[in-house]
């Protein structure tokens, strides 16, 4: 993912892939870093409370617990600074895993509710999904250790 970032490596497939589908997101836009898509409708406090179940227990909130939302936005790691990308894709709320203090006065600004779930909780999502591509790709088996 570092490589991806750093423009050396163009991948078909991305950490914020695997992420997006680890919370039942239905993908329908999205830049280089930023998946955005569909949810059932829901409050925010409940999908939180799917994020504590799927990612971390720590996952911090900031909004309102009672909006209703139906599109969020996600960036792994320290992907916060993509928030504008995030409300540009009309995002209720935006996932990330590290976010500045003023990157979320921002986004809130601009009416999103805000999961800050932490760095390696979510990446860590896409290593099981690497390792089943990379051992078809390869033919051999890889294993990952978390």
């Amino acid at each position: 993912h570092a490589l991806a970032r750093s423009g050396k490596v163009k991948a078909a497939w991305a950490v914020e892939d695997s992420l997006a589908a680890a919370l039942g997101l239905a993908v329908d836009g999205g830049t280089e870093y930023v998946r955005a898509g569909r949810v059932a409708p829901q409050t925010a406090g409940s999908f939180l409370a799917t994020v504590r179940q799927t990612l971390s227990p720590q996952a911090v909130f900031y909004g309102e617990a009672g909006r209703s939302i139906e599109r969020v936005a996600v960036s792994c790691g320290g992907g916060g600074c993509y928030f504008r990308e995030a409300a540009a894709l009309g995002a209720d709320l935006f996932l990330t895993g590290e976010m500045k203090h003023h990157e979320r006065i921002e986004a809130q600004g601009l009416g999103m509710e805000i999961i800050i779930a932490g760095h390696d909780e979510t990446e860590r999502v896409a290593l099981e999904p690497l390792r089943r591509r990379l051992s078809a790709r390869l033919e051999v088996p890889v294993f990952v250790k978390a």
